[in-house]
């Protein structure tokens, strides 16, 4: 049985330059080993993208571990949302292959495709022609 106390110290700035602090107290009364998914997501799901550099399509080939939802999402290099392929699809564990278009109004240049599984997240570099 594990008995701790922890603080932890938070500060932030505005951007007044405004400071604000945060005292936190963490008890932990009992740890006990437990296995999750994120270590199979981790070590066994697999993803490849191509063609890259893509024209006017992308395919992602995904081996999933196991059943849970997917999404699929188009970004740019500040982070701003271009396109949304799919959102919390619920897959099958196994092998998939999703073809997407992009859309044309998309210029050339460098993007990340987002690929989120069972909540975590992957994220792939491509290049726009």
């Amino acid at each position: 049985e594990t008995k701790n106390e922890y603080h932890i110290y938070v500060t932030s700035t505005d951007n007044d330059s405004k400071t604000f602090s945060k005292a936190l107290v963490v008890y932990i009364n009992d740890v006990q080993e437990a296995t999750t998914s994120y270590t199979n997501f981790r070590q066994t799901a697999q993803y490849k993208v191509y063609p890259n550099p893509a024209g006017d399509y992308l395919i992602i080939e995904m081996k999933l571990p196991e059943n849970g939802p997917v999404s699929i999402e188009l970004v740019d290099v500040y982070g701003k949302l271009i396109q949304t392929y799919q959102y919390a699809t619920f897959m099958t564990g196994g092998t998939h292959e999703e073809r997407l278009h992009l859309d044309p109004a998309v210029s050339p240049g460098c993007y990340f495709v987002i690929i989120r599984y069972n909540y975590l997240r992957k994220c792939i570099p491509v290049i726009k022609n």
